[in-house]
């Protein structure tokens, strides 16, 4: 089975035991950040819609929004939004800390003590 197959297998029962509540705090926990990076970047760092609307596709890590802003807008420049999202990236695997060796991690225990 691939990732992803089992995700929505008991969204019903859930929506039903919580209510529209938790699915629209999860709708809204989605959105903020993309409308506030959105204001952020036009705002405060002055930076053009189209390559503001690229970073927030890359920021998603959504390649078919990006792929359908390139083709309505026929501008590559879309795309150095989606690669500052990369060397973001490159640039906190680098700068992070290595993880802890198998022999100091307590991971299985706390896992299976709950």
């Amino acid at each position: 089975m691939g990732a992803g197959t089992n995700a929505g297998k008991g969204f019903l029962e859930i929506l039903q035991q919580h209510g529209a509540a938790l699915f629209l705090l999860g709708a809204l926990m989605t959105l903020l950040p993309m409308i506030a990076g959105y204001f952020a970047a036009r705002k405060i760092f002055g930076i053009d819609v189209l390559n503001t609307l690229g970073s927030i596709c890359g920021g998603m890590t959504s390649t078919p929004a990006l792929g359908t802003l390139m083709a309505m807008t026929r501008a590559e420049t879309v795309v150095l939004g989606w690669t500052l999202r990369t060397v973001t990236l490159l640039r906190q695997l680098a700068t992070s800390p290595s993880p802890p060796s198998s022999s100091n991690c307590s991971c299985e225990t706390t896992f299976l003590a709950a």
